[in-house]
């Protein structure tokens, strides 16, 4: 069955190149993390934008002497 998938795939795709099938990650700016660490966004939100694996963030924002935030605490109930 992985053979003739494989054929088929191989008869169906453009010589040309498939985009889907080289996936070629270019390392993200090291300035634009921190430019939108710094504007306030979610760090979630950082990591799906650019690509990149949480470490990787954390390593950038560290390289550029950047000052984690903290968590804000939730409100105690009375």
């Amino acid at each position: 069955v992985a053979n003739r998938y494989v054929d088929f795939v191989a008869e169906t795709q453009r010589i040309d190149g498939n985009p889907t099938a080289k996936i070629l990650r270019q390392a993200p700016d090291p300035d634009e993390v921190v430019r939108d660490y710094l504007a306030g966004d979610k760090t979630t939100v950082i990591q799906l934008k650019h690509g990149i694996a949480p470490l990787k963030m954390y390593r950038i924002l560290r390289a550029s002497h950047v000052r984690l935030r903290n968590k804000s605490r939730k409100p105690l109930l009375a």
